[in-house]
């Protein structure tokens, strides 16, 4: 599916029970495709979370992804996957 390539320097992220943190070693560049659009970047690998794929905060605002929570639905600005060459 992907190739797990190490990450370059060590990350830790917090976790809500206290003093508990995730340190990951590992990463993948990933292609998403959500409502006919596909987005990639690059995540984090951590074993046996409750999800198979979390998106963060820092991919929603690369992609201009918004969330409608009252209509449950994922937002996407055309625009920010539009193929532009230069």
């Amino acid at each position: 599916m992907a190739t797990i390539l190490p990450l370059p320097r060590p990350r830790a992220f917090a976790l809500a029970e206290k003093g508990r943190r995730l340190e990951p070693k590992e990463r993948i560049i990933v292609d998403i495709i959500v409502d006919g659009f596909t987005i990639s970047d690059e995540v984090v690998v951590i074993e046996d979370l409750s999800e198979k794929l979390i998106l963060g905060a820092s991919t929603m605002q690369k992609w201009r992804i918004k969330l409608d929570l009252e209509m449950e639905e994922v937002i996407i600005d055309p625009r920010a996957v539009r193929l532009k060459l230069v």
